[in-house]
């Protein structure tokens, strides 16, 4: 699924206000119309973001699991093992409430670059040292994988997976390989931030300001969900 890039246009305070209002709703609606039309909505707007059906439906696999768990669960009387049809509205409405959160936690997650999250999460105070420990992870995090990749293929290209006991053997070096690369890297950019003066107040970045065209469309999206929630 493509993301959207560090410039987004609209600012980071307007989508978790507007991802906060919506789970809410999401959470304390009895209809499901209102759900429905939650759902379908933002699927909509991931769908054009995706531009494939498929690559998006991927998201959706353990979602659907554990709503047809739950269906299952609610639709069953397991002493006489007979489906309850009565009950069918109430395990659609728990089907759609938690394809509808999920939707929400997705589309708010696609639409935040990395460093819109530090962001988000430092004029929410987020303790700083979490926040660190997020900032170096992701940085860290990228270095290894090309680290481990380069290995990959290497053992690759001699032939190393071409049987079971040399992929046995393989596979064992390449996790030796990352534990040792995963201390290396560590220490190494522990130091060199030491000795550079690091200290975490230089990553910290103010959100930017909101702008009155932000403001409003924000105001008029959540009057409207919120009109819709209350008639349905």
């Amino acid at each position: 699924m493509k993301e959207k890039g560090p410039n987004s246009k609209i600012n980071s305070k307007i989508k978790f206000l507007y991802f906060c209002l919506l789970l809410l709703l999401c959470l304390s609606s009895k209809n499901i119309f209102f759900l429905g039309a939650l759902f379908l909505f933002h699927f909509g707007l991931l769908l054009n973001r995706a531009k494939k059906l498929k690559a998006l439906l991927h998201y959706y696999l353990e979602p659907l699991f554990i709503a047809s768990i739950l269906v299952l669960i609610k639709s069953f009387d397991f002493s006489s093992l007979q489906n309850t049809l009565f009950s069918l509205k109430e395990n659609l409405h728990l089907g759609l409430r938690v394809l509808s959160a999920f939707t929400l936690f997705l589309f708010f997650y696609t639409s935040l670059s990395f460093f819109e999250m530090i962001r988000l999460m430092n004029w929410l105070k987020v303790p700083a040292l979490f926040q660190e420990l997020m900032f170096l992870s992701f940085k860290f995090i990228t270095l290894l994988r090309e680290d481990i990749s380069l290995v990959y293929l290497s053992q690759k290209n001699r032939l190393g997976y071409s049987g079971i006991k040399e992929s046995y053997y393989s596979l064992r070096y390449l996790v030796q390989a990352s534990f040792f690369k995963a201390l290396a890297h560590s220490e190494n950019i522990l130091q060199s931030m030491y000795q550079r003066g690091f200290s975490f107040k230089n990553i910290l970045l103010p959100l930017e300001p909101l702008n009155l065209k932000d403001l409003f469309y924000f105001l008029i999206a959540c009057i409207g969900w919120i009109i819709l929630w209350i008639i349905l």
